[in-house]
């Protein structure tokens, strides 16, 4: 019988499956046309640059602010750097600092010579390599924040020492048991969801109603970063060939009740896909999370673990909580992507938890009010 631990990393990744189909219905297009509209980078961020490494290595940063510590952002698996678009607009208003956020190669708008080289050494010397290449000599404080993948990503370049000026890490959602467990399912979370959109809108829809990400507007920046163009054939439609994959006997009705995405029509000119084919990736993923627990621990700036569930830790990790060697922070009501379904909160939390650490200053006397109101969701040893 399948854990309770198990249970919940299963159902998280089957969250992932379409919805019931309205793609039938002209009527629900045009009235969804401008509530899926996709929103501009430029509304969250200052600035958009490609930072060089090589003539084939263009990594493509979004950067705000220029004061303050330096917060280095890295996103997960599949995603792009506008994940963190809400989140940065909220941290902007509450403290100083400069957010410089990172499409990792394979993703976003970055491009590599090796597009699908996912190995954790191989993203970590990639960081490093963007940070030193844009900022030639760094010399304020350094917070590496990371979300899933990206927390693995961040754990790696803080342990590689690359970055004498760190400060802080962050660490969104991830930690190596119970990520080492979900990778079980990650294939068949992958065949789960659509291989194709009829539109930009209608993949925004599908990750809203989906509850892939909650935040219908984060759900608006992030998903154009996740999906990219691509040419449609007339026999290039989509297919729902999937072979059915094992659940727990509690989902079998739930997911019974989802339709295949066959019914959907594809459109004969151009549609959308995913910007990276994470299943080609496999070989990589068990990599990014063996040994996490160790290597955080043993980074000796301040460490923060957010979490949505506070059954993700492993033994490791409660242990020396416990033992007050990192701070904690719980949210409740969030799904995987934590600081896309509440930026804001998350924001309090990363701001709360850097003022503590004596790394940025509040902008004004209604931040400062805010974020002693989220002090409380702290929980330190």
């Amino acid at each position: 019988m399948a854990s309770e631990l198990e249970k919940s990393l299963h159902k998280r990744l089957l969250i992932s499956l379409p919805p019931k189909s309205r793609a039938n219905s002209k009527t629900s297009k045009r009235l969804n046309a401008d509530r899926f509209q996709p929103l501009e980078w430029n509304d969250y961020f200052d600035k958009k640059e490609t930072v060089k490494i090589s003539d084939k290595n263009l990594f493509n940063v979004y950067i705000k602010g220029k004061d303050g510590p330096l917060l280095v952002f890295l996103h997960g698996g599949g995603c792009s750097a506008l994940s963190w678009a809400c989140l940065a607009k909220y941290l902007s208003s509450l403290i100083t600092c400069t957010v410089f956020a990172i499409d990792l190669r394979g993703h976003g708008e970055t491009t590599t010579d090796d597009q699908y080289n996912l190995a954790l050494e191989v993203m970590a010397d990639d960081v490093a390599a963007v940070l030193k290449a844009y900022f030639s000599q760094i010399t304020t404080p350094v917070i590496l924040i990371g979300h899933s993948m990206g927390g693995a990503v961040a754990v790696e370049v803080a342990n590689s020492k690359n970055i004498p000026s760190l400060a802080a890490l962050i660490v969104v959602d991830v930690a190596e048991g119970s990520a080492l467990q979900a990778l079980k399912c990650m294939q068949n979370y992958l065949l789960t969801r659509p291989k194709q959109f009829d539109s930009l809108p209608m993949a925004i829809e599908w990750s809203k109603r989906s509850s892939y990400i909650r935040n219908l507007e984060s759900a608006r920046v992030s998903m154009p970063g996740q999906v990219k163009k691509i040419q449609s054939l007339k026999e290039n439609l989509v297919k729902s060939d999937q072979h059915p994959i094992d659940r727990i006997d509690e989902e079998a009705a739930e997911l019974e009740e989802i339709p295949q995405t066959s019914d959907v029509e594809c459109p004969k000119s151009t549609i959308y896909g995913w910007r990276i084919d994470l299943s080609k990736t496999e070989k990589y993923w068990e990599g990014w999370y063996t040994g996490m627990s160790e290597k955080f621990l043993s980074v000796s700036v301040p460490k923060l673990l957010l979490l949505a569930n506070k059954d993700n830790m492993d033994t490791a990790l409660t242990t020396a909580q416990m033992q007050g060697k990192f701070q904690m922070a719980l949210l409740t009501e969030v799904g995987h992507y934590v600081h896309e379904d509440s930026p804001e909160r998350t924001a309090e939390i990363f701001a709360s938890f850097l003022l503590r650490q004596r790394l940025t200053e509040t902008l004004n006397a209604e931040a400062k009010e805010k974020l002693f109101n989220a002090a409380v969701q702290m929980r330190t040893c």
